[in-house]
């Protein structure tokens, strides 16, 4: 359960990083 946490945490982490892309991106 833990290990689940911590991935979620990471995913949610990439998809910040994603918008953040992309918003640059789409400027």
């Amino acid at each position: 359960n833990r290990r689940l946490k911590r991935e979620l945490k990471d995913t949610q982490d990439a998809l910040e990083i994603l918008k953040k892309a992309i918003s640059i991106l789409g400027e």
